[in-house]
């Protein structure tokens, strides 16, 4: 922890760990995972992820289980990952390109998904619910046009095969300033 760090949460067990899916991805668990609306196992999930060189995924879509979602983060190369929100209400990512100098304001918002539920104001306020944000420092020079980073980018489904399994279970939780709760 550094002065620069806001607040630190911890979520749900790892669905990646050492780049390798653990175990716990085969459970479906409640517990483990949220209550999924209808008790369905394939629904809108998200989830966050580090590459070994510390670059930041972000993985969402419909149609999910913990085990796709954990296979997609692994296979983009993360080599740990959480899921974050589940459920088609609550899984939603929404980037803002204001003008310089000017504030992010709905129009100038855009959802990383079309499906993802909300509206580009949806993070400007004051929520029930809990989120992240991440800002350009004032006067930070920008790229011009949409980043690269932010735009969808389909992981062709893995070949189905048995994940491996490291050695020992997921160790600790992962500590993250990028967390949310189902």
């Amino acid at each position: 922890m550094t002065a620069s760090v806001a607040a630190v949460r911890q979520n749900l067990v790892l669905i990646v760990d050492g780049g390798f899916v653990t175990p716990e991805v085969s459970q479906d668990s409640n517990r483990l995972w949220g209550a999924t609306l209808r008790n369905e196992v394939l629904v809108w999930r998200s989830g966050v992820g580090v590459t070994r060189q510390g670059g930041l995924l972000y993985a969402a879509g419909p149609g999910l289980s913990v085990q796709s979602l954990a296979d997609v983060l692994r296979h983009a190369g993360a080599v740990r990952a959480m899921e974050l929100d589940i459920n088609s209400s609550w899984v939603a990512f929404v980037s803002y390109r204001p003008a310089a100098g000017a504030q992010p304001e709905a129009a100038n918002g855009a959802k990383l998904l079309s499906g993802m539920s909300g509206n580009t104001s949806r993070y400007l306020g004051a929520s029930t619910r809990d989120f992240f944000a991440v800002l350009a420092r004032p006067g930070e020079k920008l790229a011009p046009g949409p980043s690269p980073t932010l735009v969808p980018s389909p992981v062709p489904s893995p070949t189905p095969v048995p994940s491996p399994v490291p050695s020992q279970a997921a160790s600790s939780l992962v500590p993250s300033a990028t967390a949310s709760s189902p």
